[in-house]
């Protein structure tokens, strides 16, 4: 079976005056990267796709003040309101350099460490530091005849601390000791 992953690298806030302008919050590291991304777009609740192609862009605060094609007035763009703006995941592949990975690519592998073999836990989600982005790691761990769960934090430091990343068996492997209890 063949799944196709939808990223999300966007949303849409509130409209912004009457001329078919709303707000956009981009999710990508750089923010305005996402104004060069091809094939985006939404998924409105009947679940029909619809393509997004911006033609004008103001940086302002946290967020973009965007126009998009066809899009004329208020009341074109009020409906797209609250709406993720999505990319299909193979179509960021060729994006994507030799050795880089996604966030999403990260999210759900297993963590075992290179000294013992142990399953760790598995990354639940990333936070980017500035010098470094850092791996969650959350446990399912048994005290007391209770399931306990636990987070731990690793730096993503590779050749240091991630030794191996095996992205079709979804397993990291590092050389970082764990504190379980």
């Amino acid at each position: 079976m063949n799944i196709i992953k939808n990223i999300v690298l966007g949303k849409f806030g509130s409209v912004y005056g009457i001329k078919g302008y709303i707000k956009l919050y981009s999710y990508t590291v750089n923010k305005k990267n996402i104004f060069f991304y091809k094939n985006l777009f939404i998924i409105n609740n009947k679940s029909k796709i619809f393509p997004i192609i911006f033609t004008k862009w103001i940086f302002n605060n946290n967020y973009y003040i965007v126009k998009i094609n066809n899009f004329n007035n208020r009341n074109d763009v009020i409906k797209l309101v609250n709406y993720k703006i999505y990319i299909f995941y193979h179509y960021l592949i060729k994006y994507k350099k030799i050795g880089e990975y996604y966030w999403n690519d990260i999210i759900g592998c297993k963590i075992i460490n290179i000294n013992n073999s142990n399953n760790l836990g598995q990354v639940k989600d990333i936070i980017s530091t500035g010098a470094n982005d850092v791996l969650i790691i959350e446990s399912n761990i048994i005290i007391e005849n209770k399931k306990n769960i636990k987070k731990q934090l690793i730096p993503f430091i590779e050749n240091q601390v991630i030794k191996s990343i095996n992205l079709i068996k979804h397993i990291i492997k590092v050389d970082w000791d764990f504190n379980i209890y």
